[in-house]
């Protein structure tokens, strides 16, 4: 009864939630199961590092990338710029600008899936939210205090305490409601193996 309505509680975050959720026509749908496992760690690490910390992914997890693409080139996020916000509500989000989000998917998972075309929906999303919201590249982003979202692999989770030095977290994988089957597929594989139980980035 004494929580603000939804739209005063995400204050400004509303923006940037909107742009994982509203990409396109239809708005974002789960797909998938929901995948459940527990990490030796208090919550409030898992959920903070998804407010603000982007900085790590070009440092931590090279090592997948690399062996992904394979005799294809490597993605170098050293050269993207990059933008940060956080919200006196709790609330926090990073993410690239660039325009090549979609084929960096391909490279995540080491595979294009048939038929899926990498420039599509960035096209779908300028049309529906503008050219910059298109640009949107690999964003995080956490709604205090234990919703967040990867953008960058299509994956949401929610951390559910289970001590103070123990954290269930339940994944579901997002995509935007008027992707194509490829599209859709592509979006699988990649929640699948960068952060999943057995994601090589995880």
């Amino acid at each position: 009864e004494e929580a603000p309505p939804l739209a005063e509680f995400l204050g400004d975050a509303a923006f940037y939630l909107d742009a994982v959720l509203d990409r396109s026509e239809g708005g974002a749908e789960a797909i998938g199961r929901i995948v459940k496992w527990t990490i030796p760690c208090n919550w409030k690490f898992a959920a903070e590092q998804f407010a603000s910390d982007m900085y790590h992914g070009m440092f931590s997890h090279p090592s997948p990338q690399i062996a992904a693409a394979g005799d294809g080139p490597i993605p170098d996020p050293t050269t993207w710029e990059g933008r940060q916000f956080r919200s006196d509500r709790g609330h926090g989000t990073g993410f690239f600008v660039n325009d090549t989000q979609w084929g960096f998917r391909v490279s995540q998972t080491g595979e294009q899936v048939p038929g899926f075309d990498p420039a599509a929906p960035l096209e779908r999303i300028a049309r529906h939210s503008g050219r910059a919201r298109a640009m949107v590249m690999a964003q995080h982003i956490t709604i205090f205090p234990n919703f967040s979202v990867f953008a960058g692999v299509d994956t949401a989770r929610i951390w559910h305490p289970r001590g103070p030095d123990a954290v269930e977290v339940w994944v579901f994988g997002l995509v935007d409601k008027a992707a194509s089957e490829a599209e859709r597929e592509q979006a699988r594989l990649s929640t699948l193996r960068t952060f999943s139980p057995a994601g090589t980035w995880e």
